[in-house]
C-alpha cells in the first residue's frame, strides 16, 4: 500500500474542524446522522468508499472485487492490522452485515441501518481475506450498501471465532448462531470510547457539547497521516464558525452561509474553495390532467396485473412538448442563482449533477434564456401574444398557469417569484400559490398543480439512479407516489433498469446508459432543472493540502499538513 512520508515543510500538530452538530457515538450500526459518520469513517473502514471528486466507489479495504449476476467476490487487503496490531479480516465484514442481517430477522437491535443489509441475501467466508456475497437481486446500485465502516469483531464479540465462519442467510443467523453473538453490540464501550481503529484516526478523548479528539493511527494500513490529530469542535452556529475561522480558532468549516461569505474571503488568514452540493433545485410541470388526478396503471381484477390506464388524461397546456420548452427558454437560471443563492450555484441541464462526473452527459447545454426562440414556441403551439394585455391568448382562452411552492421556504419561494416574473416577460400568467406545507404537498403528490418549485436533496444516497423511481411509471399514483409529475417513458425505464442490472457492473459501460437516460429526459421536460448550489468550504492559511469534493471534505486527509511558521 501507499505510504505517506511527510516533506520537510510539512509539519505535525493537531488540525482543528468546526462541525455544525455533535456526535451520537462511534458505532456505525447505532448511528446515521452525519456529524456521526464522518467520525467513524475517520477511525473506521470500510470495503469501498465513495470517491470525493467523481462520485465513483472504489475499494478501501478490499484489494479486488467482481460482480457477475447477484454475487459479488472480493478479496482484502492481507496486511492491514487494527491500531492494537491484530490483522483486519474478512471476519469483521462479516460480523458486522451478520449484526444487521440478524437485526433485520429478529428485531433484536434498533439500528438505523437496516437499509445496508436489505439487498444482501447471504455471506460465505473464503478464506481470511476472501468473501461472496449473494444479492437479492442482480443490482448494481447495491454496491453502495459495502461502503459501511467494519466493527472490530475481537472487540464486539471476542467469542465468535467459529460461529459465522460458514455461508450466512438470515435463516442460518436464528437458527445457529447465539443471540448473545449480537445483544451486546449497544452496551459495548467501544461505541463511545472505541478502542481500537482501522481509519487514519484514532480515538483519543470525546467530551459532549465541546470537541472529539482524534490521534493518528501507526498502524493504518496506507501509512501515517502528516497531522497528529484532529479536533473536531462542535459549533451549532455557522455564522458563529465563520467567525471562528476569521479569529484563528479553528481551520476548517465546512458550510459557509452565503452572509457571511464575503467575511471569510476577505480574511487575511483563510481562504475558500467551492464544492457543489448533493442537491438541486428544479421547476416541475404536471403532465397529467390535474382536473382528474389517475394512476399510470391500474390493476386487472381477473389477471392481476398491471395494466395501462386508458383514461389517464393529459395536462390541456403543459402536455404540448413546445410550451414546456418555451417556459424552459423563458428562464434566466443564472438570475434565479444571484438572487436565491448570492451567485453560489450552477445551472443544470438534466437530472444528473455535475458532481457524479463519471456518469454527466457533458454534452448537454443549459437551456436558456432565449426569449425569441421561446416566443416562437409559444406561436407555434397557437399561443398568441395580445399586444393589448401582454399575455398570450389561444381560441379566447388565456395561457394561465398556477404555480405552487411551500411558503416555509424563503429560497424556493423567492425562485418562484423570480420564475414567475420571468415567464411574464414572454406573455404567460402565472399566479404564484405559496402554501403551507400540508396543503402545498397534498396538491403535489395529489398532482392538482400546473407548476412547482421544489429541491431534491441527499442525492449521495442513492447517487447515480437516486431518482429513477420518480420519472417511473409505477410511481404514477396520486397521493401515494414521487412521480407527481405523471411522466411516463417506457424507454426510459427499460434503459435505467440495464444501467442498473448490465452484467459486471462496469462503471465505462453504466456511464453510457446514464448519459442516455439524462438526454432523454433533457428532451422530455418533465421538469426544468434549474441549479445545483455549491457549497463553500473556509480553510485556514496554516492548513496545507485540503482538496475538498462534494462527496467528501476530507477525502485526502493523509496529505494534510499544518504549516505553524
Amino acid at each position: 500500500p501507499p505510504v505517506a512520508v511527510r516533506k520537510p515543510d510539512q509539519k505535525g500538530g493537531v488540525a482543528v474542524i468546526a462541525a455544525a452538530d455533535e456526535i451520537s457515538g462511534f458505532n456505525p450500526l447505532l448511528s446515521n446522522d452525519p456529524s456521526s459518520l464522518r467520525v467513524i469513517s475517520l477511525i473506521y473502514s470500510g470495503m469501498f468508499k465513495r470517491d470525493a471528486h467523481t462520485g465513483m466507489l472504489a475499494c478501501d479495504l478490499c484489494e479486488t472485487w467482481q460482480m457477475s449476476g447477484d454475487t459479488i467476490s472480493l478479496t482484502i487487503q492481507s496486511g492491514a492490522e487494527w491500531s492494537d496490531s491484530q490483522p483486519i479480516t474478512v471476519d469483521d465484514f462479516i460480523y458486522t452485515y451478520a449484526a444487521l442481517m440478524w437485526a433485520e430477522a429478529s428485531g433484536g437491535l434498533n439500528t438505523p441501518q437496516l437499509e445496508m443489509v436489505a439487498p444482501i441475501e447471504s455471506m460465505e467466508k473464503i478464506d481470511d481475506y476472501q468473501v461472496v456475497v449473494e444479492l437479492r437481486d442482480s443490482d448494481c446500485t447495491s454496491l453502495k450498501v459495502l461502503t459501511l465502516p467494519w466493527l472490530p469483531r475481537h472487540i464486539y464479540c471476542p467469542h465468535c471465532e467459529d460461529e459465522l465462519d460458514t455461508l450466512l442467510t438470515r435463516e442460518i443467523l436464528l437458527d445457529s448462531v447465539d443471540d448473545t453473538a449480537f445483544t451486546g453490540i449497544p452496551s459495548n464501550e467501544s461505541n463511545e470510547a472505541p478502542r481500537v481503529a482501522s481509519g487514519p484516526f484514532q480515538y483519543y478523548d470525546w467530551v459532549p457539547g465541546d470537541h472529539v479528539t482524534l490521534h493518528r493511527n501507526p498502524r493504518y494500513w496506507q501509512g501515517e497521516s502528516y497531522l497528529d490529530g484532529l479536533l473536531i469542535r462542535f459549533a451549532p452556529d455557522l455564522a458563529e464558525q465563520s467567525r471562528l475561522i476569521r479569529t484563528g480558532e479553528v481551520d476548517l468549516i465546512e458550510n459557509i452561509p452565503a452572509e457571511s461569505l464575503s467575511r471569510v474571503e476577505l480574511a487575511n488568514n483563510a481562504s475558500v474553495k467551492q464544492v457543489p452540493d448533493d442537491s438541486y433545485y428544479y421547476l416541475a410541470f404536471q403532465l397529467g390532467d390535474p382536473e382528474n388526478p389517475q394512476s399510470r396503471f391500474f390493476e386487472n381484477e381477473a389477471t392481476g396485473v398491471q395494466v395501462l390506464n386508458d383514461e389517464h388524461g393529459d395536462h390541456p397546456i403543459l402536455s404540448d412538448l413546445r410550451v414546456r420548452q418555451a417556459i424552459a427558454l423563458g428562464i434566466d437560471k443564472n438570475a434565479i442563482i444571484s438572487e436565491a443563492e448570492a451567485g453560489q450555484g450552477i445551472p443544470m441541464t438534466g437530472n444528473m449533477i455535475p458532481s457524479i462526473q463519471w456518469a454527466y452527459n457533458q454534452d448537454l447545454e443549459v437551456l436558456g434564456p432565449d426569449l425569441e426562440t421561446a416566443d416562437q414556441l409559444l406561436n407555434a403551439a397557437g399561443w398568441q401574444l395580445d399586444s393589448d394585455t401582454g399575455l398570450r391568448q389561444r381560441d379566447g382562452q388565456e395561457l394561465a398557469l398556477t404555480l405552487v411552492v411551500n411558503e416555509s421556504s424563503e429560497k424556493r419561494t423567492r425562485i418562484a417569484r423570480l420564475i414567475a416574473e420571468q415567464l411574464g416577460v414572454i406573455g404567460i400568467n402565472v399566479n404564484l400559490s405559496a402554501l403551507e406545507w400540508g396543503p402545498f404537498t397534498g396538491k403535489l403528490l395529489g398532482q392538482e398543480f400546473d407548476l412547482a418549485v421544489m429541491s431534491w436533496t441527499d442525492i449521495s444516497l442513492g447517487m447515480e439512479d437516486f431518482d429513477r423511481h420518480i420519472f417511473h411509471s409505477s410511481s404514477d399514483v396520486p397521493l401515494l407516489g414521487h412521480n407527481f409529475v405523471s411522466y411516463h417513458n417506457v424507454e426510459l425505464e427499460e434503459k435505467w433498469e440495464t444501467a442498473s442490472t448490465i452484467d459486471g457492473c462496469r462503471w465505462a459501460d453504466r456511464a453510457v446508459l446514464y448519459q442516455q437516460v439524462q438526454r432523454m429526459l433533457y428532451d422530455d421536460l418533465p421538469y426544468v432543472w434549474l441549479y445545483s448550489p455549491l457549497r463553500s468550504v473556509g480553510i485556514s492559511d496554516r492548513l496545507i493540502g485540503v482538496d475538498p469534493g462534494s462527496w467528501g471534505i476530507d477525502s485526502n486527509i493523509m496529505q494534510w499538513s499544518l504549516d505553524n511558521n
